[in-house]
């Protein structure tokens, strides 16, 4: 009976040490969440980035030229 009460006093010692994480501890878990939102952000605007040359080199707008083509194949269908 002796060694159960031993293991719940330990064990809910660990709990509450895990609950109530110290300030440390907490600073680290904000710095990191920091970087890994920083690092969200930066691939994500190199990502739009990426998209806005393919646009600027290759225009989803049809040129005069193929909406004229489109126009003539169009009438003989």
């Amino acid at each position: 009976m002796n060694f159960r009460a031993t293991f719940l006093i330990g064990f809910l010692l660990v709990v509450v040490a895990v609950a109530f994480p110290s300030e440390e501890n907490r600073s680290k878990r904000d710095v990191m969440d920091s970087v890994k939102s920083a690092t969200n952000d930066a691939s994500k605007a190199i990502s739009d980035a990426g998209d806005a040359v393919v646009d600027a080199v290759k225009p989803t707008e049809k040129s005069a030229k193929d909406k004229l083509v489109d126009g003539v194949k169009n009438i003989g269908q």
